[in-house]
């Protein structure tokens, strides 16, 4: 084999490999924006459930009531009315704390 036929072999090779990469990169591309559409379409809607949960939690800090009631008007998960009380325990004890 002579050196020129050598030369024209590698570089076969090579372009093969760069097409190899080109391919790959561009399918990496494509993953790589539907994982941010993904995440940013998963972020917008933590957004308004926190916006939703805060409004909720400012309804229930506007009144006094038990933690049954909180849990039947806000339809409220039995789990996440431990952590709303939990959240309003401090504001409730400044409410309703009488001095002797």
């Amino acid at each position: 084999m002579n050196i020129l036929q050598l030369v024209l072999e590698n570089e076969a090779k090579l372009k093969a490999k760069e097409k190899e990469r080109d391919q790959r990169v561009g399918e990496n591309k494509g993953k790589m924006t539907a994982l941010k559409s993904e995440v940013e379409s998963e972020h917008k809607c933590l957004e308004e459930k926190q916006t939703k949960i805060k409004e909720k939690i400012e309804k229930g800090c506007s009144y006094p009531c038990s933690a049954v009631e909180i849990r039947i008007i806000f339809e409220i998960p039995q789990h996440e009315t431990l952590r709303l009380l939990l959240y309003m325990l401090p504001l409730n004890l400044i409410h309703t704390f009488e001095p002797d």
